[in-house]
């Protein structure tokens, strides 16, 4: 996932990505997602969440959609998704 060069591995700043970027967008981001799959998946019942890739598979229509509706959780979500999809080909 991340580069084996210590020097480049340093141009990964995750941590200050997260904490000092968006840190109440990811926040809810999270929360958002539990709840989905409380509502669309297998709820957790306590177990650690997971991604039901085959499951849920997203598109440009649905984030769009999800946009204009405002629904900006969803439209991040969905966004998200594509990246991860795009840069992972799953």
């Amino acid at each position: 996932m991340f580069p084996t060069d210590s020097e480049e591995r340093k141009t990964y700043p995750i941590a200050t990505f997260i904490k000092d970027y968006f840190p109440n967008a990811l926040i809810a981001l999270s929360h958002h997602s539990y709840m989905a799959q409380q509502q669309h998946g297998e709820p957790t019942n306590g177990k650690p969440m997971q991604w039901h890739k085959d499951k849920s598979v997203g598109d440009e229509n649905q984030l769009i959609r999800h946009f204009m509706e405002g629904d900006l959780h969803s439209t991040a979500w969905r966004a998200l998704e594509l990246l991860e999809r795009e840069l992972t080909k799953s």
